[in-house]
């Protein structure tokens, strides 16, 4: 009788920790909370009809997530199909903090050398103020050092306010250097900010909408309208 209701538990608990699956597109919002103009037909108007992210099921409690990197807006295309290819294999874990409940999506945990970070950098943004960073960086970087952790992710937060939307906090890869003894260093070498770009794609910075994606980019489930 306990082992059963142990076992309804953690179903109850799976269930109340679970998302909608769907295609996810951007609204205009401060955190999920729905901004821009009143009337239904402006606000279509400003809006970008861009698809931010698909959440897929994979089992009863688990789920994987296809960023659309095509949204990327000044990635090569290397860079776009690279990013994409991390998506074949994911670790999902879900649970709650500060922000509520999120859902993270682990896309890649691997050591690699110091001409492949090179050659990635050079296909992620394009704007010369993050490619003078990635220089920058490289040059402070002693020239023995040849291993890197990559670490890429993304973040989820369910909203409270707007059903059927998720907010998109983080599209990461963050490079970790390894100390002396074989271990990768707490604080990344260079992190790129891959959700940067995505924003940039939506507004530009005199958009009056641009400091609403501060905190992240809402996602609204797409639905079919009934007949």
């Amino acid at each position: 009788m306990r082992l059963l209701f142990c076992c309804l538990c953690l179903l109850f608990s799976s269930q109340s920790l679970a998302m909608n699956a769907g295609r996810y597109y951007y609204i205009i919002a401060d955190q999920c909370e729905a901004r821009g103009p009143n009337d239904p037909e402006a606000l279509d108007k400003v809006t970008p009809d861009v698809l931010l992210f698909d959440v897929i099921p994979a089992g009863i409690s688990d789920y994987y997530v296809n960023m659309n990197t095509d949204a990327l807006s000044d990635y090569t295309q290397d860079g776009v199909d690279y990013l994409s290819g991390l998506e074949s294999e994911q670790a999902y874990t879900v649970g709650r903090d500060t922000d509520g409940v999120y859902h993270s999506f682990m896309l890649q945990r691997e050591a690699i050398n110091r001409t492949t970070l090179v050659d990635l950098l050079a296909s992620f943004s394009q704007r010369q103020s993050d490619k003078g960073y990635f220089y920058r960086k490289l040059l402070t970087l002693d020239p023995a050092v040849n291993r890197f952790k990559a670490v890429s992710s993304v973040k989820l937060v369910e909203d409270t306010q707007l059903p059927s939307a998720l907010l998109l906090t983080e599209y990461t890869t963050k490079y970790y250097l390894f100390d002396s003894a074989g271990n990768a260093e707490q604080e990344p070498y260079i992190e790129i900010n891959h959700l940067a770009s995505i924003k940039r794609g939506l507004h530009q910075p005199r958009d009056p909408f641009y400091p609403l994606m501060a905190n992240g980019l809402c996602g609204k489930e797409w639905k079919p309208v009934q007949d």
